[in-house]
């Protein structure tokens, strides 16, 4: 009886587990966040995590662009300055056109650093004297430290919103730079989706400030009970 009871319970299972994703593929389409949902992520959602890509998935991403073969630049500009190599690059295809604007052309500027709306200032003059390489690098460190870290010029948060409020004029900039990452986040594993969630959710981070928490080799060491703890609890009250 017993038995029969288990059996029924994983054909029930099975079957649920089947017809839910029948009907994700069915309702599944590649469109773009609404504009409420991306200001809504954008606004809560922290840049300051491991992106877990690697060179080889931003390069075939950006193929056939103006932006093609720098995916060690992201790499590196993630590793110095925090912030995932998946949001540097999401801003980068929309300041530059997906590198096709003079600004990275002739500048080496994929952020449009320094770039007001009268002109290049200082800022943009010292990236034009480097290579694009360690343009995306110096920028990204000058991001981290203006924008998103606490004293800095432009502090506001950890968030897209937060560097959009002063970096640009372009009040829908931050929902726009959301929508291009939601696009890429699309080619990623499920794997590396996950962990990206995991860590931008903040269910992980504890009490601990970034960025000592937020660290590549999170999953690769033993959870505690404390973390454990801590995932249940958010999981629950969400």
């Amino acid at each position: 009886m017993k038995a029969t009871i288990l059996m029924l319970t994983v054909i029930i299972l099975i079957l649920s587990i089947t017809l839910g994703f029948l009907v994700f593929k069915l309702e599944y389409k590649p469109i773009e966040l609404p504009e409420e949902t991306a200001i809504e992520l954008a606004k809560t959602i922290t840049v300051l995590r491991p992106s877990f890509i690697d060179i080889k998935t931003i390069d075939n991403y950006v193929k056939n662009t103006g932006l093609y073969g720098y995916g060690n630049a992201f790499i590196e500009a993630e590793k110095q300055s925090g912030i995932g190599a998946d949001y540097l690059l999401a801003i980068a295809i929309h300041e530059s056109g997906w590198g096709s604007n003079d600004w990275w052309k002739s500048w080496n500027n994929c952020f449009s650093w320094g770039i007001t709306d009268s002109g290049p200032n200082s800022e943009a003059y010292k990236v034009k004297n480097i290579s694009k390489s360690d343009a995306i690098i110096y920028i990204a460190k000058q991001i981290k430290a203006l924008y998103l870290t606490k004293g800095g010029a432009y502090y506001r948060g950890e968030t897209l919103s937060a560097i959009g409020f002063y970096y640009a004029s372009d009040g829908s900039w931050a929902s726009a730079v959301i929508n291009i990452n939601a696009n890429f986040t699309k080619t990623l594993t499920e794997e590396v989706k996950s962990k990206q969630w995991i860590m931008s959710a903040r269910i992980l981070n504890g009490d601990l400030p970034t960025p000592l928490y937020f660290t590549s080799d999170y999953f690769t060491r033993p959870m505690t009970r404390e973390e454990l703890s801590i995932i249940l609890w958010r999981i629950q009250n969400k």
